[in-house]
């Protein structure tokens, strides 16, 4: 690995103004090296130089009996860093549309300048920034280096029980984009994609009948995708250069990884909110049962 990386991923750790800002750093160059296993070669996962967690969500069963049509929606972290290669490999899956959930200043470290003949729309949903308590306090964490993984995991469990209830309007935007045909297949994705977007996403297989055991499984992908066990030993070994004492791995597993904890929160505070998902999408978000019937017309088989 370059050591120029090194050299801006510590420099960044101490200049970040946003814990999006930090995390778009840390996902740079972690992912599995080409003895990747086979879950990772699969349909599901496709292999980019630039992006690190683009997955298609198709195949998914219905609790019907259908499935979720393939390449359809793809789920991601960050496009910033597409190669020519990159675009090349999506130019075959015609994609019309970019929801990105970034916030104004992950845009601005990182922008997404789509290359090639076919342009997808790219529409900006912002979550978190300076305007989310949640998203300040991973930041502070992050830019002292003195946080442990039990701060970082009640950051995210906070994360992940005040996105459904604050960003209503903006998963409101995305099931709008998702029920126009002429915006398929779509990119969803923000800096790491695996959290603003691991919610979209349960929120999307939930509308279309997916059970929620399905829906946690392609939520801890994550894990699996980027090789949670090295990005946090690589991570951790840069943190230690600034701290009196050793960082342990272990104690960065809860930022660059995925926890069942999390989308489990994620699931109570809905319940607890609306009764249900279903009532959830219903009354939170405004998505009728038409919409939802064109939502399963067109993405299941």
């Amino acid at each position: 690995m370059h050591r120029s990386f090194w050299i801006a991923l510590i420099l960044i750790v101490f200049l970040v103004a946003t814990a999006g800002e930090l995390l778009s750093a840390l996902a740079l160059d972690l992912t599995r090296p080409n003895d990747t296993p086979a879950l990772v070669q699969s349909t599901r996962v496709i292999k980019l130089e630039g992006a690190h967690n683009f997955r298609d969500i198709g195949g998914y069963e219905t609790k019907d009996g259908r499935a979720v049509k393939w390449g359809q929606i793809y789920r991601s972290d960050k496009l910033s860093n597409l190669t020519d290669n990159d675009y090349t490999a999506l130019s075959e899956r015609h994609i019309q549309q970019v929801i990105d959930f970034r916030s104004d200043g992950e845009r601005l470290t990182a922008q997404t300048d789509w290359r090639g003949e076919d342009v997808p729309k790219i529409q900006e949903l912002s979550i978190g920034g300076n305007t989310a308590e949640w998203s300040n306090r991973l930041a502070e964490q992050l830019g002292s280096g003195d946080f442990t993984g039990a701060d970082i995991r009640a950051t995210f469990l906070d994360m992940y029980r005040t996105i459904p209830l604050d960003n209503t309007e903006q998963y409101r935007d995305m099931f709008d984009l998702l029920v126009e045909t002429t915006n398929l297949p779509v990119v969803i994705h923000c800096t790491s994609g695996k959290d603003r977007t691991g919610i979209g996403v349960a929120l999307i297989l939930s509308a279309l009948g997916v059970p929620r055991h399905t829906i946690i499984a392609d939520f801890l992908l994550t894990n699996e995708v980027i090789d949670l066990e090295r990005a946090a030993t690589i991570v951790a070994a840069q943190f230690s250069r600034n701290r009196d004492e050793p960082l342990d791995p272990e104690d960065l597993k809860p930022l660059l990884g995925v926890e069942l904890s999390y989308i489990e929160a994620y699931f109570t505070t809905i319940e607890e909110q609306y009764g249900s998902v279903d009532h959830y999408l219903r009354d939170g978000l405004d998505v009728t049962a038409e919409e939802q019937a064109i939502l399963k017309a067109q993405l299941l088989q």
